[in-house]
């Protein structure tokens, strides 16, 4: 009997062992077979830095909302670049940043020049990241800059696109601008638009400076990588792109006395579409009616493709991407690549895309959906996806310091107060200055 009792204890204690386990043990949400937490649920704390300028608060409403909801376990602190916290002031003050996420217009200075560059690769192969369902050309850049590895992944994209006023086309009775239209056809149609009416000056057509260099067709660096010297005076086809894009629209009568009256001797600007209405066509990013939203109402605006090179048809612009990056000093590499992994998630990714943000993932469901739950959601968006993209080239430390000095001259070619080479050898000279004394 004793030894029946004994057995039944056993059994008894056993069982609810059994059951214990069941509750507790290895079944439990967030843990592993030895019962400690999995590596995605452990807590972190992981600090965000750009040198994009970006506020805290459109830091938080495009991304740090999400990913503190989608990580409730992580502590995210994002920090604002500013006086004091410029990487090399934050790094002097001992603190580490384990996410950076900037432009590929800044990347270069932003994390290679700190040397914060890290190789994703391995740990995208780990979390099974198909980069191949990116936006191939951003992608292609990166591998590029990173010398065949990945030192950031795109999350957000950009792209060169038309934006033009349906109310100054109607009033002059010109046929808008199509899908696919040449440099050559648009520069037709900004002649046709350049006039004053009833003292009032408007002009044809502008393609933003800064990002059109950046983001050309031709897929001209700005430096050559090897040399680390300007590259206008080595590529021909620098004088062809900005006799095409600046050079040729100021030639229509009455654009260079709009700039020299109502610009002060420079190109137009973003403000002359959206607020002041007196130009015809803008060629910007596509964020642009986005981000200037509160200027833009009650006009009458439309979306078509950028215009094409007659050479390269159906290339539309370098893609200009926001790249997200674990750093090299990162103490907590697992948990930022897990944030940078959800960033790319179709779930993340929708959810920009309809609100207007261009996404790096390329699948239907997600490019479809582009700007639907925005105000304007019947504009023509196919229209930013419809060209292929033009390959990134090198970039290199410098490309800034050449990009100041060919913006300078151009200006002076569109009003013809100086000559094309005479432009380009000034551009050259000056940004072969400033680069050594950027190296020094």
């Amino acid at each position: 009997m004793n030894r029946e009792k004994t057995s039944l204890t056993i059994l008894v204690a056993a069982l609810a062992a059994v059951l214990a386990t069941g509750c507790n043990g290895s079944d439990k949400a967030g843990q592993d077979d030895s019962g400690s937490l999995s590596e995605a649920d452990k807590p972190a704390e992981l600090v965000i830095h750009s040198d994009s300028g970006d506020s805290v608060e459109s830091f938080d409403e495009r991304f740090g909302n999400a990913i503190r909801s989608k990580f409730p376990h992580y502590t995210i602190t994002y920090i604002e670049t500013g006086q004091g916290t410029s990487k090399s002031e934050l790094f002097a003050a001992g603190q580490t940043i384990d996410i950076n996420f900037d432009t590929i217009g800044y990347f270069m200075n932003s994390m290679v020049k700190n040397d914060l560059q890290f190789d994703m690769s391995g740990m995208i192969k780990k979390e099974n990241i198909d980069l191949s369902l990116l936006d191939a050309a951003a992608v292609e850049g990166m591998k590029q800059i990173s010398g065949g590895g990945m030192w950031g992944i795109p999350v957000t994209n950009e792209k060169l696109v038309l934006l033009y006023n349906k109310d100054l086309f109607d009033q002059f009775g010109i046929p808008y601008p199509r899908d696919g239209a040449t440099w050559e056809e648009l520069i037709e149609l900004g002649k046709q638009l350049t006039r004053n009416d009833n003292g009032r000056q408007i002009v044809g057509l502008y393609a933003e400076l800064g990002h059109l260099l950046r983001t050309n067709q031709y897929s001209l660096g700005l430096v050559d990588p090897d040399t680390l010297k300007p590259s206008f005076s080595t590529n021909e086809l620098w004088k062809q792109l900005i006799d095409t894009a600046f050079v040729k629209p100021a030639a229509a009568n009455g654009y260079q006395e709009f700039m020299r009256n109502e610009r002060g001797a420079v190109l137009p600007a973003k403000s002359n579409f959206i607020k002041d209405r007196n130009l015809a066509m803008y060629i910007g990013l596509t964020s642009t009616v986005f981000t200037s939203a509160d200027q833009m109402d009650g006009l009458n605006w439309e979306i078509a493709t950028m215009p094409e090179l007659k050479e390269l048809p159906g290339i539309g612009s370098q893609p200009y991407p926001v790249y997200f990056s674990v750093t090299k000093t990162s103490q907590n590499k697992e948990a930022a690549m897990k944030v940078i992994k959800y960033l790319i998630s179709e779930e993340f990714q929708l959810a920009i895309s309809r609100k207007g943000n261009v996404p790096a993932l390329t699948t239907d469901t997600v490019v479809n959906a582009f700007a639907q739950d925005s105000a304007y959601k019947d504009k023509n968006w196919p229209a930013v996806f419809a060209q292929k993209p033009a390959p990134i080239p090198m970039k290199t430390l410098y490309d800034g310091n050449a990009e100041s000095e060919i913006r300078a001259v151009i200006p002076k070619v569109a009003l013809g107060e100086t000559d094309m080479n005479t432009a380009i050898r000034t551009a050259d000279e000056n940004a072969n200055k400033n680069i050594a004394e950027a190296k020094r």
